[in-house]
């Protein structure tokens, strides 16, 4: 039966991937795949794991109740939306807690590298020599743009999906272990996998994850150097940093406010303003462009991971939100690292960073969500082992 959980999860990743692809836009086959999945990998869960306890740290019961319960106070008023919690909380139980509990870390880092450069592999030809059909679809971004690092014009790595965006965060997540594994076996297709993640990382040519991603890379190479101590201070001290920055950018406030964030910035601004209009129970889960657009004049999401929480479920759930991901990630600074963990770690922190210039949230169907799950799921693993240890050691 364990080899029925690894197909669970398996199925998982791929069912999240087809979401938003050029052959299933507009089905509904991703929803029923994910979902599907994840009843395979619980069943098989509970056959053969029934003494295994999922444990959730104590710090997460505060932010998880109060986030949950925000989204059931919009339901009375989004009763049209009423199974969306529920598919949330089955996608979050699924990937944060049961899959890193019985998972091994690194089968869903080989998992992410070999599909993730697949993705990529499908993607380069059209790069270079324009879109191209595959299996009666066409693959490829329909025009060539000028890079934000390399010189000359072309075409996105765009991939199967419909927009270059929705194939970055899970690229970004196939460097970091590529990253990782090469570091570890020096192996020649390990070697090949960080190559063509690499590159894919730049031709997606996404700003923020290109910077995300350098970041992180070097962050694994300080790690190595610097030894645990020395590199909490580095993220404390970069976060800190990183916040600050954050808001000079949307408040518009010193040279900061002349970075060009492909429009964001005003889309932001629109946000927060229709929020001030209904802060205590947001909008609930509904497409929130139309929203926007009554202070933007164009129809367009939030951009931003935590906007969109808060939109959806007032100020009370953004907060929740935002307290969530930042106490898996404080909390995961007090571990003992490895190598393992500390890429794990990186890979967690990258994505909540690039949450804050994307929309997914956790617990949606969508790769980049499932992705996030999983690795903040990691961490809360690593947390938790922590605490046992220490426990013990009190006793």
């Amino acid at each position: 039966m364990n080899r029925w959980k690894s197909v669970g999860f398996v199925l998982i990743l791929v069912g999240s991937l087809s979401t938003y692809t050029v052959f299933f836009q507009g089905t509904f086959l991703p929803t029923v795949l994910v979902l599907g999945s994840c009843g395979l990998f619980v069943a098989s869960y509970l056959l053969t794991d029934e003494d295994s306890v999922v444990r959730i740290p104590r710090y997460l019961l505060g932010p998880g109740i109060m986030l949950f319960g925000a989204y059931v106070l919009t339901i009375p008023f989004r009763p049209t939306v009423l199974y969306r919690p529920l598919i949330d909380l089955i996608i979050i139980t699924v990937s944060m807690l049961l899959i890193p509990q019985t998972i091994d870390r690194s089968i869903f880092f080989v998992t992410v590298r070999n599909l993730s450069t697949v993705l990529v592999l499908i993607g380069l030809p059209a790069v270079f020599v324009g879109p191209y059909s595959l299996l009666g679809t066409t693959i490829g971004y329909p025009w060539q743009v000028e890079p934000p690092i390399l010189s000359g014009q072309l075409y996105p790595l765009e991939s199967i999906y419909t927009n270059p965006n929705f194939l970055s965060v899970f690229v970004l997540g196939g460097m970091l272990v590529s990253l990782y594994i090469y570091d570890i076996d020096r192996g020649n297709y390990s070697l090949f996998a960080l190559f063509v993640n690499g590159a894919g990382l730049l031709l997606i040519q996404s700003r923020s994850v290109i910077v995300v991603g350098t970041v992180a890379a070097l962050g694994y190479v300080s790690y190595k150097i610097l030894r645990t101590p020395l590199f909490r201070l580095a993220v404390l001290g970069g976060t800190l940093l990183g916040i600050e920055s954050l808001i000079l950018i949307v408040t518009g406030v010193g040279p900061l406010s002349q970075l060009s964030l492909s429009g964001r910035r005003d889309i932001w601004q629109a946000g927060i303003r229709v929020l001030l209009e209904n802060p205590l129970i947001g909008y609930g889960q509904v497409p929130l462009g139309p929203i926007i657009e009554t202070e933007l004049g164009r129809s367009v999401s939030p951009h931003n991971s935590y906007l969109r929480v808060t939109l959806e479920t007032g100020i009370i759930g953004g907060i929740a939100y935002v307290w969530l991901v930042a106490s898996i990630l404080f909390h995961h600074l007090r571990v003992p690292l490895d190598r393992e963990q500390a890429i794990t770690f990186l890979l967690a922190l990258s994505v909540a960073i690039v949450m804050i210039f994307e929309t997914f949230v956790i617990g949606g169907i969508g790769s980049s969500s499932i992705l996030a799950s999983i690795a903040l799921g990691y961490l809360l693993k690593d947390n938790s082992g922590y605490n046992n240890i220490n426990s013990e050691e009190s006793d």
